[in-house]
């Protein structure tokens, strides 16, 4: 990324975006790994997917901030996320997660209005965020409404 001028406002906004980003890695990465051994394979798969999708997020934000001149931080602070033990905890835990992101992109979006470049990308990886909630919200129905068949059937 070619180096940019910003407002200190906009270096808030992309390191809290990070701090999100390495937060929710963590959280799908944890999740991947308690869904694996609850014995759902393919939500641990998605949940593996979704950490490398935040991890890609956090490497653009990192590239931005330094272009910007500011030093990533990556450390500490930011969000803790819940992860769950059993699939439905897990993709309630994820919505939660995504629902925060898709909110903290589009108030960080419209606060750097004025700068373009920072603007896009944070548009960009709201838009993303988006439709992973979407994808988490589609997944979570349907394990509810075969949770619901099952229990019916039995």
């Amino acid at each position: 990324m070619p180096s940019m001028r910003v407002t200190p406002q906009a270096i808030g906004w992309l390191q809290r975006a990070l701090q999100h980003e390495f937060a929710a890695m963590r959280q799908f990465t944890l999740q991947a790994a308690v869904a694996q051994q609850a014995g759902s394979g393919e939500l641990a798969a998605y949940c593996a997917d979704a950490a490398a999708d935040e991890l890609r997020h956090a490497l653009q934000l990192a590239e931005a901030l330094a272009a910007a001149g500011a030093a990533p931080s990556g450390g500490g602070g930011g969000p803790s996320f819940a992860v769950g033990t059993q699939p439905g905890e897990i993709l309630d835990h994820g919505i939660a997660t995504e629902q925060a992101a898709v909110t903290l992109y589009r108030q960080a979006a419209r606060a750097c209005a004025a700068l373009p470049p920072v603007a896009a990308l944070l548009q960009a990886i709201g838009a993303d965020e988006a439709q992973h909630l979407a994808q988490l919200q589609a997944r979570r129905a349907a394990l509810g409404s075969a949770g619901a068949a099952t229990r019916r059937g039995r």
